[in-house]
């Protein structure tokens, strides 16, 4: 019986890079336009802090910071928008209580000042959402941002999927990419969130490095160059520990390419020069703001610890929660307060630790390496930055918080995992 080979141009045909990008990118935004409008308002974390420093960015309202913490500002938003703090409070960490119980949205445009606790993040996502306020700054500009958020993250799916299609020959690039999806990806991606873009755009970051790093060692295609700038540097800018994660995805690539050969590369291409300089340059900007606006400050809203406790002891109680961070990477939607049936944790919890045993086996040694490393540091930094502050903010860390990092676990151990197909 004739088989049909991924080489044939009747298959290459279907799966052209474009095709990939379309159907991806549509199919994405169809899902996560569905949850956006489908999901109440406010029902993410700090959705309403997020929708509020969005319209005050792009309405240049001016930021008062507030007496006791380097964290709150205040801000001028219309009425509609600054109810967003009061309207989920009958529901909020209430699973069996319906959105319903709050009062409608007001539709008064009153300027009223409001506190908000994510001013000092990055300005770049807030910037691009906040665009739906010039047009309506009621419940429809509200649900507008959500959509703006949602195409974001399916641009970024678009471009994880045209990569593979394009250039990579591991049929795993594609199951890391599904693995990727969890539904707490989903969620936090149709919400106004910068989470969910941070997320989405790691998923297409570590792809790229993925397949540089495992398939083109000897050279980079000149595409695949010129995406890798495009995407660090975007993905550099989005939250406080993004350039921790491009630092790491950096360093995986110089590992997997071999630093005395990607010194060479780099060295003899103009336009490896260029994309070095222009992620190098996004990453300055990224790390200016992060220290000037103190963007890594947050409140000390986690779980206390007592100030007699030894580093060990927190050690041990950080540690304890680890199982908690890995539920929520996989999925407790709504304010961290509503979990997903059994059969869906167990579903990620069998296919992510089998695909990482199955890389390790298979792998090269460097390659087993970075992909241990990816999957040890996703627990390490987090336990590492927890521990060390933990007197002062007490235990406060979520799984989404180093979904950017374990996705590149999960990815780099897909592709890892399955061989190389044909050469095209």
């Amino acid at each position: 019986m004739a088989t049909r080979h991924l080489d044939s141009p009747r298959w290459r045909g279907v799966l052209s890079p474009t095709i990939a990008f379309l159907v991806v990118a549509l199919l994405g935004f169809a899902t996560l336009a569905t949850w956006s409008l489908t999901d109440p308002l406010v029902s993410a974390p700090d959705e309403q802090s997020h929708i509020i420093t969005a319209v005050a960015r792009d309405h240049f309202s001016v930021a008062t910071p507030t007496a006791g913490n380097k964290v709150t500002v205040t801000v001028t938003v219309p009425a509609s928008i600054a109810y967003t703090t009061v309207y989920p409070d009958c529901w909020h960490f209430y699973t069996q209580i319906p959105a319903t119980c709050s009062q409608p949205f007001p539709t008064s445009q009153t300027p009223t000042v409001i506190t908000t606790y994510t001013d000092h993040y990055p300005p770049l996502y807030y910037s691009i959402v906040g665009v739906a306020s010039w047009f309506s700054e009621t419940t429809g500009g509200m649900y507008a941002m959500r959509l703006i958020s949602s195409l974001l993250g399916a641009i970024m799916l678009g471009l994880a999927a045209f990569a593979i299609a394009k250039w990579s020959r591991r049929r795993g690039t594609w199951l890391g990419l599904i693995v990727s999806l969890t539904p707490l990806t989903w969620f936090l991606s149709s919400s106004v969130n910068p989470s969910g873009f941070e997320i989405m755009t790691a998923i297409a970051f570590w792809t790229l490095v993925a397949i540089w790093g495992l398939e083109y060692r000897e050279k980079a295609p000149r595409g695949l160059a010129i995406m890798m700038a495009v995407v660090a540097s975007v993905f550099v800018l989005i939250r406080g520990l993004s350039p921790v994660w491009v630092a790491l995805g950096a360093l995986s690539l110089v590992l997997l390419v071999g630093p005395v050969r990607l010194f060479q590369q780099v060295r003899h291409s103009r336009l490896l020069q260029i994309v070095a300089g222009v992620i190098f340059a996004a990453a300055l900007v990224a790390t200016a703001w992060i220290i000037t606006q103190g963007t890594l400050n947050i409140l000390p809203v986690g779980a206390p610890v007592t100030k007699n406790d030894s580093l060990l002891t927190i050690i041990h109680l950080v540690l304890n929660t680890v199982q908690f961070w890995i539920r929520e990477s996989v999925g407790v939607l709504g304010w961290v307060d509503t979990t997903l049936p059994h059969e869906v944790y167990l579903a990620w919890y069998g296919v992510v630790p089998f695909v990482v045993i199955v890389a390790l086996v298979r792998g090269r040694w460097m390659e087993r390496f970075v992909v241990a490393g990816l999957a040890g540091l996703a627990v390490a930094i987090p336990v590492t930055l927890v521990s060390l502050h933990a007197r002062q903010l007490g235990i406060v860390w979520q799984g989404r918080d180093s979904m950017p990092l374990a996705v590149g676990a999960v990815i780099m151990a897909c592709a890892v995992a399955t061989p190389p197909g044909p050469q095209r």
